[in-house]
């Protein structure tokens, strides 16, 4: 416990020592320690301003230009962007989709009844094959509308 206490004692009376001398330091870190951190009294002690040159004056913290403050820019816009009839015509697209290919294999039967409909778009990248015989009970009908906005894959 001595022990313990001496070392406090030293580490007391170094700081205070240092807070004497440090000042005169020449790169002006004199007051930089424990003690006396607070910002208003380092910018007092030091010659270098750190309010004028740092978070709040020149506004250079969050208030000025970081991301809180263009977070609210980017939402506004993306909440005022219209993407309901967004049309991808203009993009060039390769007759090979970087996907890869996949199957769908149906082993036995797959009865579908009665009416299968999609309202809206449904993007689909791929291709149908039929092999074999596809015997359909009652009618079939197939309406389709392919609506790729003069693309080079359909």
């Amino acid at each position: 416990m001595l022990r313990l206490l001496v070392i406090c004692i030293i580490a007391f009376v170094q700081n205070a020592a240092s807070q004497a001398l440090r000042p005169g330091m020449p790169n002006q870190l004199g007051m930089n320690s424990l003690t006396n951190n607070a910002l208003l009294a380092n910018n007092m002690a030091l010659g270098q301003d750190i309010a004028a040159s740092g978070l709040s004056a020149l506004g250079n913290g969050i208030a000025g230009n970081a991301i809180a403050a263009n977070a609210n820019a980017i939402n506004a816009n993306s909440a005022n962007a219209n993407l309901n009839n967004l049309s991808i015509g203009g993009l060039p697209i390769s007759g090979v989709s970087p996907i890869g290919y996949g199957d769908v294999a149906v082993v036995g039967e797959m009865p579908v009844g009665g009416s299968t409909a999609v309202v809206g778009n449904v993007p689909v990248i791929g291709f149908v094959t039929f092999e074999g015989n596809i015997p359909a009970g009652g009618t079939v009908t197939l309406a389709s509308n392919c609506g790729c906005n003069g693309a080079a894959v359909y």
